[in-house]
């Protein structure tokens, strides 16, 4: 991956829980104790969105994308559920949180992927997935971050 920096360094392994303001919205921190709340550290915040919390294509591009940035950029993500890319984030060391996505348009997960960008004062949101893209840009309009969606399948996959 071109402009890309690899930083390999074994952190810290503490993996803690915690709940954010609303019960249903659960923010994981990641090895080095860093929350979705921004640090003060310098550089760019990126959030990421996914729909699918699954071990494929996209969920490894996104995994391999945060395992590799650049020291200079902090990752975080937002992904629906529990599972196989949870427990990818939580060994490497990743933060990220957990909330429902429905496939019906929800304001309410709006509100809480909103909420947990706002905590994280992303500079940009960077979203994977057909639902993803849509929560994700209907909160850069909230927020005012700059959004970014990358499409894993082919357009031709999607009915016209």
């Amino acid at each position: 991956m071109a402009g890309i920096m690899i930083k390999a360094e074994k952190k810290d392994c503490r993996v803690g829980a915690d709940l954010c303001i609303r019960p249903q919205i659960h923010c994981v921190r990641g090895k080095s104790g860093e929350s979705m709340r921004k640090s003060n550290a310098s550089g760019i915040s990126v959030v990421h969105v996914i729909d699918s919390g699954g071990f494929g294509g996209g969920e490894r591009y996104l995994a391999d994308l945060i395992r590799h940035a650049s020291s200079g950029i902090r990752h975080a993500a937002i992904i629906p559920f529990y599972g196989p890319l949870a427990r990818e984030f939580a060994d490497m060391g990743a933060v990220f949180a957990v909330t429902k996505m429905p496939a019906w348009f929800s304001p309410l997960a709006v509100s809480r992927i909103v909420h947990m960008i706002s905590a994280r004062r992303a500079d940009i949101i960077h979203s994977h997935g057909y639902r993803a893209n849509i929560y994700a840009r209907a909160a850069a309009l909230v927020t005012g971050a700059a959004s970014v969606c990358t499409v894993h399948v082919s357009l031709y996959d999607y009915a016209l």
